[in-house]
């Protein structure tokens, strides 16, 4: 009877703790997913020898994250897409659409994350969208293919990076590139669209970023100018912002 009784008590037990028990919306107390998968798709605008670029290039992005520590991630992001220079005037006959892939690595962080006390069960709204804040900073390798641009052999202005020389001694211009982009820094938001339960800590949330990065040479953009002494001019780097919307999920 007394076995009968405590073998009874002993599986009752758990189950009215677990009844009083509320889990936070965050989560277990204390508990964070360590691996996110983020996918995306936004828009890219391209800076460089061209002066008021009308044009607007699109494209995708993967990232895979670990989340080391609360609040601050590593990870590999891709990106594949289009960059375009296009001027609404007849005395600007320069434009380039090129198609590019990049890859690399990124660190992030949520500043308000690293700081914030974890107490789960006295959250305001206030709190989680300022943890949902988050920087970053990465650098990229990016392969760049000229799809199509304008090119006038009489135009020095119109020159792109030089591959050889054919029999009449006129450029032939080569069609890939390869530029180092570093940095590459990130601003954006995390918003959760499911909540975390006791038995299920994976997350989806909607990604809100912008990204600028920075060339380490002038060839993002397909021209390279020379002057008619059939110098290279001098010119800053080419820099592309990426503006993007994603899921992120979490596990």
């Amino acid at each position: 009877m007394k076995l009968r009784f405590a073998m009874s008590l002993g599986i009752l037990l758990p189950f009215f703790a677990f009844s009083q028990y509320c889990p936070p919306t965050s989560g277990k107390l204390g508990e964070y997913s360590p691996f996110h998968v983020t996918a995306g798709y936004g828009i890219t605008k391209m800076y460089g020898d061209i002066n008021n670029n009308s044009a607007i290039g699109g494209a995708g992005t993967i990232q895979l994250d670990y989340q080391f520590i609360r609040g601050l991630y590593i990870g590999v992001e891709t990106q594949f897409g289009s960059l375009k220079t296009e001027v609404n005037s007849n005395a600007e006959p320069r434009q380039s659409h090129n198609s590019y892939f990049a890859g690399g690595l990124v660190l992030t962080a949520h500043p308000f994350q690293l700081v914030a006390k974890r107490n789960y069960m006295h959250r305001k709204l206030a709190d989680d969208i300022l943890e949902s804040f988050f920087v970053g900073v990465g650098s990229f390798y990016l392969i760049n293919n000229y799809d199509h641009i304008y090119r006038n052999v009489n135009d020095p202005s119109t020159y792109g990076p030089i591959e050889d020389f054919d029999e009449n001694q006129q450029p032939i211009f080569k069609t890939r590139t390869r530029t180092l982009i570093l940095p590459s820094l990130n601003v954006g938001s995390v918003i959760p669209l499911t909540q975390r339960s006791y038995h299920n800590a994976n997350i989806l949330s909607l990604v809100v970023k912008a990204q600028f990065n920075f060339g380490q040479n002038d060839l993002l953009d397909g021209y390279t100018p020379y002057n008619s002494n059939g110098r290279v001019v001098e010119a800053e780097n080419d820099v592309y912002n990426f503006y993007s919307l994603g899921l992120r999920y979490s596990f």
